[in-house]
C-alpha cells in the first residue's frame, strides 16, 4: 500500500476550493481514514475500512471522530508546540472556528470525508495484489528484475506514488505563506511528554503481539505516535485550563 501520509497528495487540488464547497481537513482526514484500521488493530490487517460498504459504516463515522479530535482537542495546541518552519506557516489556522462550521455546513463536512476516502481507495486499487485496477491492466502485475529481486509493477506503482506524494505535499508546505510575526519558540515539555507517552504504548505492544513482521511494528509505531499526541494535548489543555484559573 501507499504509505498513508501520502495519501492527501491526490485530493491536495480539491483544498484550493472555495471552504462552502469543501471542508480542507474533511478531506486530507478522510483520505487517511482508510488505513486507520491498521492502525486500530496495530497490525496490517483490513477487512472493513479498505471496501466500498467500509466508506459509509467504518471510513465515514471514524473520519467525522477524527475530524473532531484534530480540531477540538489536537490542532491548537500542536499548532503552539511545532518547529518555527511548520508553525509559521499553518498558524492561521488556529483563528478557524470549526465547530461552528460543521453546525453551519456538516454536510459540506461529510462529502468531504467520503471523497478523501474514495480517493484512498483509488490509489490503493492500483497497487495491491487482486486489487481492482491491478487485476483489470495487466500490466500491472508484469514483474521486473530490481537488484535480484522480482519486483511487480503494482509494488514499484506503490513505492514510486508513495515518494511522489511525499515530495508533492512538501512542496505544497514549503509554498505556503508564513507569518514572521510568529514566536518561533515553543514549548519542549510538550514533545517531551509526547515521547514519554508513545514509548509505553509501542512497547506494550511488542510485547503483547505474536511477530515481528515490519508492516506491523510500522503501523503500531504511528498508532503509538497518534494516540501519545492526543494524550498530550489533552493534559496540555488540562495544565493550561488550571493556569487560567
Amino acid at each position: 500500500m501507499p504509505f498513508t501520509f501520502s495519501h492527501p497528495a491526490l485530493i491536495l487540488p480539491l483544498t484550493y476550493l472555495p471552504k462552502h464547497w469543501v471542508s480542507s481537513s474533511a478531506l486530507v482526514i478522510g483520505s487517511l481514514a482508510p488505513d486507520f484500521e491498521y492502525f486500530l488493530r496495530m497490525r496490517i490487517n483490513s477487512q472493513y475500512s479498505h471496501t466500498i460498504q467500509g466508506l459509509l459504516w467504518f471510513d465515514l463515522p471514524l473520519g467525522l471522530l477524527l475530524t473532531v479530535v484534530f480540531h477540538q482537542i489536537v490542532r491548537n495546541v500542536l499548532i503552539d508546540n511545532l518547529p518555527f518552519f511548520l508553525k509559521s506557516r499553518v498558524y492561521h489556522c488556529k483563528e478557524f472556528n470549526w465547530w461552528a462550521y460543521m453546525r453551519k455546513r456538516w454536510w459540506v463536512v461529510i462529502i468531504s470525508l467520503l471523497i478523501g476516502s474514495a480517493s484512498h481507495l483509488l490509489w490503493d486499487s492500483f497497487t495491491h495484489e487482486h486489487a481492482t485496477f491491478v487485476d483489470l491492466f495487466p500490466s500491472l502485475n508484469t514483474p521486473y528484475r530490481i537488484l535480484g529481486h522480482l519486483v511487480p509493477a503494482y509494488r514499484l506503482v506503490q513505492h514510486l506514488s508513495t515518494l511522489t506524494g511525499g515530495i508533492i505535499l512538501c512542496w505544497a508546505i514549503w509554498r505556503m505563506p508564513q507569518n514572521f510575526t510568529v514566536k518561533a519558540s515553543f514549548n519542549s515539555s510538550f514533545w517531551d511528554v509526547f515521547v514519554l507517552v508513545t514509548l509505553p504504548i509501542f512497547a506494550a505492544r511488542l510485547f503483547f503481539r505474536d511477530g515481528y513482521l515490519i508492516g506491523n511494528i510500522v503501523a503500531s509505531m504511528i498508532a503509538a505516535g497518534l494516540a501519545g499526541l492526543v494524550i498530550t494535548s489533552v493534559v496540555y489543555k488540562q495544565l493550561y485550563k488550571n493556569k487560567k484559573e
